[in-house]
């Protein structure tokens, strides 16, 4: 995954991961009263669970001044902008359950594995990972790893719809080798300077011991990763969005090393090789799994058809009118 990548993943994640996790606050208040409710008494008529909503939704939870707001304005604010979103994506993940239950097809914990360790390239290790996610999104291991499993099992849908034979897989990973093998990864933190005076300063100063990160958010141009004191993170050996004097220095530097100046269009870079992770080639079953998946993305339908036409098939229905598509 290139920093350019990961930078655009994160920030659509980002605003889907926000939408959901408040989207989960509300669905779990309104059904968790619901279940109580109807527990207690399912003949209750609509004042007396108007009443009780209204009573647990009163607690104060914020205040400005003299006004306050209470847990039910939250609620309510929240299930209008995002209910009918969250609603739809719980009834699309139980169609796709029931559809895979029907079909027999399973996704395994490895599957699982093997598809997380994937979406951990590019990170420095599994820690980081993890730590971003919840630091970004509030996501748990746990959660991730449920989002993993919902969307192989889909995946496997669309692969099962598209009829894949085994010799189509084979015609594919043949025709599309640069797929299945990794690329050589660089961790790289850089100092980005206009002129090549400013940066044998910074060489200078880095061979008085200052630390290079802190020279990085004091003087770097390059204000994405001067914020992060310098650092590039794990990047492609060809990445195509880094510079490729700088990608050719690393290559050949060892691990802790510093060169500079380098000539880049910015102007000049001091950079820093923090690690490298070797190319290695995908299993057998790892690039088998990779081509059924771009096959049935390719010659089959959409995700979001898929997931339509099984919301069709099973009879999805939303009875309330407030969390019906418009």
């Amino acid at each position: 995954m290139t920093r350019i990548e990961k930078s655009l993943w994160v920030s659509v994640v980002l605003l889907v991961g926000c939408v959901v996790v408040l989207a989960c606050i509300i669905l779990f208040r309104l059904t968790g009263t619901s279940e109580v409710g109807s527990k207690q008494q399912e003949g209750i008529d609509e004042s007396t669970q108007g009443e009780e909503s209204a009573s647990g939704s009163s607690r104060v939870i914020a205040k400005l001044g003299n006004e306050t707001i209470t847990e039910g304005q939250l609620q309510e604010a929240l299930a209008s902008k995002y209910g009918i979103l969250m609603l739809q994506d719980l009834l699309k993940s139980k169609a796709v359950a029931k559809e895979a239950e029907a079909l027999g097809i399973e996704v395994t914990d490895g599957e699982v594995d093997q598809e997380q360790q994937r979406l951990m390239a590019g990170y420095e290790d599994e820690t980081s990972y993890y730590q971003m996610m919840m630091n970004e999104m509030g996501y748990t291991r746990e959660e991730l790893r449920q989002d993993t499993y919902q969307t192989l099992l889909l995946e496997k849908l669309m692969a099962f719809y598209a009829n894949i034979s085994d010799a189509d897989v084979k015609d594919y990973m043949r025709q599309h080798p640069e797929l299945f093998e990794s690329i050589e990864k660089l961790d790289i933190s850089q100092i980005v300077v206009d002129t090549k005076e400013d940066a044998q300063d910074i060489l200078a100063k880095l061979a008085d011991k200052e630390d290079f990160g802190t020279l990085a958010e004091e003087y770097s141009i390059d204000s994405y990763s001067a914020d992060q004191g310098g650092a590039l993170g794990y990047i492609d050996r060809n990445d195509p969005f880094i510079d490729k004097n700088i990608l050719t220095s690393a290559s050949k530097l060892d691990v802790g090393r510093i060169d500079g100046p380098i000539r880049i269009q910015q102007g000049y870079a001091i950079i820093l090789l923090n690690g490298r992770q070797e190319a290695k080639s995908m299993s057998k079953s790892e690039s088998q799994f990779i081509a059924r998946k771009q096959i049935a993305l390719a010659k089959g339908q959409s995700m979001q058809d898929v997931e339509q036409d099984l919301l069709h098939k099973y009879g999805a229905e939303v009875v309330d009118t407030q969390y019906q598509m418009h």
